[in-house]
């Protein structure tokens, strides 16, 4: 594992979040998210979910940038989740999350046994 990837992915992560909240607190101060059926932590959590999430599928895909990702995948899936329910709706979000998550922990556990690090 690089040590300079991974810095390098994490700084690039913390940008786009940052890039990410400034949007949203902005669109929500012009009042341009009136429309919208999300209020503005509500995108601020899906945006920084999909971000997360994409860290750790990047981690998976690149060798340079290979490193456990369990936590980033269930970070990601619960602000996801976060932003989702109220659009959704809570009663179908929460029985997913706790689905994706076991499937998640499910799939490690037995690509650990034929994937060696």
């Amino acid at each position: 594992m690089d040590t300079r990837s991974t810095q390098r992915l994490t700084t690039v992560r913390w940008a786009l979040i940052l890039i990410w909240l400034g949007v949203v607190l902005g669109l929500h101060n012009l009042g341009w998210l009136e429309g919208v059926r999300l209020d503005g932590m509500a995108l601020a959590s899906l945006g920084i979910g999909f971000i997360v999430v994409g860290e750790g599928l990047v981690s998976l895909a690149r060798p340079a940038y290979r490193r456990p990702v369990t936590g980033h995948f269930v970070i990601g899936i619960l602000l996801l989740a976060l932003g989702l329910g109220d659009l959704v709706g809570w009663r179908l979000v929460w029985p997913l999350t706790i689905i994706a998550v076991g499937l998640l922990l499910l799939a490690r556990a037995i690509a650990s046994r034929w994937i060696k690090p």
